[in-house]
């Protein structure tokens, strides 16, 4: 029953997930070049994604629409509009400052996990179709070559659902 449960939650969730950001390359890279926190690198991938941080053991995140990229040196990801405008910076993490990485997998899909300090970041990357398992796993491995450490995580991240409010008539 609890396997159950838990599939029907993760396609709800990874349904919810389905639509993402295009990406604007020219821009991305424009604005990181203009920030100072990027250091002067090759891109290796720009993309859609879906990202969350979970502080310490949390096992849910609040997901937001991004861009996600990786140079030699490090992840970059900034928030984006439906239209594509990136709006803030959400992180610039060197690979020498993640402690772990891992990419569990559910059904159809996947989601790369990076340990930090302070917690979890999870990354679910995408183009057309979020469910794109060969994307996620491209992302885990460019960041593997970076002599990231495999960690096991116990679990996926997944959104917390949503509150329902249910209006009764007073008798």
């Amino acid at each position: 029953m609890k396997k159950v449960i838990l599939l029907t939650m993760s396609i709800f969730i990874l349904s919810g997930c389905v639509t993402l950001v295009a990406v604007n390359e020219t821009s991305f890279r424009n604005i990181a070049v203009k920030d100072k926190a990027y250091k002067q690198s090759n891109f290796l991938t720009i993309d859609a994604c879906h990202f969350a941080y979970a502080f310490g053991t949390e096992q849910t995140a609040k997901f937001s629409k991004a861009n996600c990229a990786l140079t030699d040196k490090q992840l970059i990801v900034y928030s984006a509009t439906k239209s594509g405008m990136l709006l803030k910076k959400l992180v610039y993490l060197d690979y020498n400052n993640i402690k772990g990485v891992c990419f569990p997998k559910l059904s159809r899909g996947g989601q790369v996990q990076l340990k930090t300090n302070k917690g979890v970041i999870a990354l679910t990357v995408g183009g057309k179709n979020i469910q794109d398992l060969g994307l996620n796993e491209k992302y885990y491995k460019i960041i593997k070559q970076h002599r990231v450490k495999d960690f096991k995580s116990p679990y996926m991240i997944f959104s917390p659902p949503e509150p329902v409010v249910i209006v009764m008539p007073v008798m």
